[in-house]
């Protein structure tokens, strides 16, 4: 049904007062009409609408009308079930005949647009409604003519079939079992016939459709009513159909047979099965006995029980079991040892650890984790200490911690300075995503960057502007619309400003567009001009990139024999000539990045080793890859000074 409000412009408001006075002043029905249906502003039609309280009038309205809102409002007023009749028949609007049909309640009226309407839409509508057993099984009887081969046969026509659609809804409030058997046994729609056994509670019957019937959506939905637990077993253990079995286990009221069952039979996919409701023992004795990691990882999501999930924690070989069994565990001083524990395995620890600092609130001890560990990230999550956060946020190398770290940090302007000064854009992204101030949004999303992509730099994306700018949207829902139209003006006549002034800048080649406001600015020139520059650089650009490609697979072919690394974060890079010598040292209590490699002139470090899928260049090392190829200083010599700087190894 639609809404009685109605939002007008303040342009109109002196109109809108003058008419909302006469309309109110007024109970002459013929008068109100005529306003309704000659007034040019659809709003004032619509108050005129509400004040109508001829029934009849309010239906030839429904009727007449062009604007849907009109007629949806002025059914919304009717309430005799004759002239809502009349509505269904006569009105060309799919939503104002849904609306009568909706508020009929003579399930005779109902029955008659079920057999008789003139659209399928209304007669499915009406069926839906119908709760009458008597009306709906003569219904059904009525067209309970073709079996389901004749349909596939194509010998009946496509207007007949959905008759059957009709049937199968009729079905559903349907519950004489001679006509319900009658359906299942002479196949007559497939969909009516599950319907069917839905309703159907006779056991024997039941029983030899889960048995003999062909269709195994029949099999399936018979099984649902099944209550003989003989049977259920007997079809879990050995029917052919792995889905017929998953079904028929669910249904045994035995929980150790059934978890036998399950034990035994290695096809079943024990996800699609619903297992919550089995004793914790037995799916603990399900998790012992399995040797699929993947089927005792659901066993374990379904065990309530804190012992068993520790006892599968401390023996179960697997990460993924382990994971699934610590993300239900609470015990906090269990779940700081496990922290604390040596693995054998550091893949199993990355599982493991991450997944137990969830579950972790003791404060202190999650910090020495932040300062002591690589797995800092993840014990972010449940600091509250804001002091803390704020220094992580503004001083962490690790952009994902610092963006973890926002997760609890409510200072509004600190979010604002990350929002403006972070180099990262997914940070600047979340710490906008938590700010409320107006004003804050509003310098964002005039002053943001943007983000310049790695492989495209000759485009920048506006990916925080946009962010800000949703959150600006509530400004539009505030009354006062001429301050936020000041807002708005502010916005973009400074953003267009600053667009102008990038792109006559000494940054050659680079083309700031507004990530969406592009049509804010597509009647004015310089865009055209830009667009038609942009296609001439994206062809230089990539004839540049293919050229380095081409001479970085040369100089890879030329060292093959040799150690190469990537050099990146370097402050100043005519430091960096081809032939120089430098030593690389490790820095193993880097708090941030437990395997970093920093690259050193007389003990200053100047650069970092690559550590990163998208820094280090293909061919190249990461840091992490030679970390352990050299103890605790190595020298390497610069090879290559382009957009990136390549060096090898030097080894005594």
């Amino acid at each position: 049904m639609v809404s009685n409000n109605i939002f007008i412009s303040p342009i109109e408001f002196k109109d809108w007062e003058n008419w909302k006075n006469k309309i109110n002043n007024s109970n002459d029905n013929e008068e109100l009409c005529h306003i309704a249906e000659t007034d040019r502003e659809w709003y004032i039609r619509a108050l005129a609408v509400n004040k109508i309280n001829d029934e009849s009038i309010l239906a030839d309205i429904a009727i007449n009308n062009s604007n849907s809102y009109i007629c949806r409002l002025a059914v919304s007023k009717v309430q005799n079930d004759e002239l809502l009749k009349e509505i269904v028949d006569k009105s060309p609007i799919y939503e104002v005949w849904e609306d009568a049909l909706s508020q009929i309640d003579d399930e005779y009226i109902l029955m008659d647009f079920a057999e008789n309407g003139r659209d399928f839409h209304i007669k499915w509508h009406a069926i839906k409604k119908i709760k009458n057993e008597n009306l709906l099984v003569n219904f059904v009887k009525k067209r309970l003519k073709h079996t389901r081969k004749d349909f596939i046969d194509k010998s009946k026509s496509f207007d007949e079939s959905r008759e059957y659609s009709l049937c199968t809804i009729a079905v559903e409030n349907i519950h004489d079992e001679s006509l319900l058997k009658e359906i299942v046994i002479n196949d007559y729609n497939q969909a009516m016939g599950i319907e069917a056994l839905k309703n159907i509670h006779n056991q024997e019957f039941l029983i030899d459709v889960a048995l003999n019937n062909y269709d195994v959506h029949y099999k399936l939905s018979a099984i649902r009513n099944i209550t003989n637990d003989d049977v259920l077993i007997d079809i879990a253990k050995n029917h052919p159909q792995r889905f017929v079995r998953e079904k028929a286990i669910e249904k045994i009221s035995n929980q150790a047979i059934a978890t036998d069952i399950i034990a035994n039979d290695h096809e079943i996919e024990v996800d699609k099965l619903d297992i919550q409701h089995i004793d914790d023992s037995l799916l603990f004795n399900l998790v012992k006995k399995d040797n699929n990691w993947l089927r005792r990882t659901y066993f374990v999501k379904a065990i309530q029980n804190t012992d068993y999930l520790k006892e599968v924690v401390c023996n179960d070989v697997d990460s993924h079991v382990c994971k699934a069994a610590v993300e239900k565990i609470h015990d906090e001083s269990f779940l700081k040892d496990l922290v604390n524990r040596d693995f054998s395995s550091e893949a199993f620890a990355w599982d493991v650890i991450p997944a137990a600092l969830k579950n972790i609130h003791d404060d202190s001890f999650l910090k020495d984790i932040v300062n002591n560990t690589k797995y800092g990230r993840y014990a972010l999550k449940n600091i509250t200490d804001e002091s803390f956060l704020i220094q992580i946020a503004l001083n962490c190398r690790d952009s994902h911690c610092r963006s973890e770290a926002l997760e609890n940090i409510y200072d509004e302007s600190i979010l604002t300075q990350i929002a403006l000064t972070d180099p990262q854009m997914h940070v600047r992204r979340k710490a906008v995503s938590k700010i409320s101030n107006d004003f804050a949004l509003i310098n964002i999303s005039i002053m943001d960057p943007g983000f310049q992509e790695y492989d495209r730099p000759y485009c920048v994306i506006y990916l925080v502007r946009q962010e800000a700018e949703s959150r600006l949207k509530v400004l539009l829902e505030n009354p006062d619309i001429k301050t936020n139209t000041e807002y708005v003006d502010v916005i973009q006549r400074i953003r267009y400003e600053l667009d102008e002034k990038r792109k006559t800048s000494t940054q050659k080649g680079i083309i700031h567009i507004p990530y969406n406001e592009m049509k804010d600015f597509t009647q004015n020139k310089t865009i055209i001009k830009e667009k038609n520059k942009k296609r001439k650089i994206t062809k230089n650009k990539r004839d540049e990139k293919s050229n380095l490609e081409v001479e970085i697979n040369k100089l890879l072919e030329n060292y093959k024999n040799d150690v190469l690394i990537t050099i990146i974060s370097f402050n100043n890079k005519s430091l960096f000539k081809k032939g120089s010598i430098f030593n690389i040292v490790k820095e193993p209590d880097n708090p941030y990045d437990m395997e970093a490699i920093a690259v050193k002139s007389d003990n200053i470090t100047i650069a970092y080793v690559a550590n990163s899928v998208r820094t280090v260049v293909k061919g190249t090392m990461s840091a992490g890859r030679i970390y352990d190829k050299f103890g605790e200083d190595c020298e390497i010599e610069v090879i290559f000074v382009r957009d990136q700087i390549i060096a090898k190894l030097i080894f005594d």
